[in-house]
């Protein structure tokens, strides 16, 4: 071989090398801009929770039970505090399927939203007239939650007044405030 053969390939190593390196450094560039949109999602609904913890106070369970048991003493606070709930629940969930679809994790967040929205939002009758008078409309661009909300209660497979599972989101809103 020789020596103008060899510098031929000696320069075509070095461009493969060096278009191989521009391509990772492309790949690390995207990785850390998904990262970077991720943790800004993310930080927004942890404040968007922490506003909403703070809002439904330090002790939100006899609130809850009020609305499960659907009291005839129900009260504006009561509502304020339960609509808070659910805005939270959902906002978890919104959180975890755009924190997902950014960073692609790939993470199925369909399994966790179908039991929160199933026993927690749409098991009482004020968490359906909610979703049906407030959540639904503003979930137009998550149209598979949307969806998926909608085909829990035609198929009648939510809860009914399980009052049990507001009564353990007492012991989970007091360990996450």
């Amino acid at each position: 071989m020789d020596a103008t053969k060899l510098s031929n390939w000696i320069q075509i190593a070095a461009t493969v090398g060096i278009l191989v390196g521009i391509a990772l450094v492309v790949m690390e560039l995207r990785q850390a801009k998904s990262l970077a949109a991720a943790q800004s999602i993310s930080e927004f609904f942890t404040d968007r929770g922490e506003d909403l913890r703070a809002l439904m106070g330090e002790d939100p369970a006899q609130s809850i039970l009020k609305v499960c048991q659907n009291a005839p003493d129900l009260t504006e606070r009561d509502l304020m505090i339960v609509e808070a709930g659910f805005e939270l629940r959902i906002s978890e969930i919104i959180a975890f399927v755009l924190v997902n679809g950014v960073a692609d994790f790939g993470a199925e967040w369909e399994p966790n939203a179908r039991d929160s929205l199933r026993s927690s939002i749409l098991s009482t009758p004020h968490g359906r007239w909610y979703w049906n008078n407030r959540l639904r409309g503003a979930l137009e661009d998550f149209p598979e939650l949307r969806d998926m909300g909608d085909e829990i209660l035609t198929s009648g497979t939510h809860e009914q007044n399980k009052c049990d599972l507001y009564t353990d989101w007492r012991a989970a809103m007091r360990g996450s405030g």
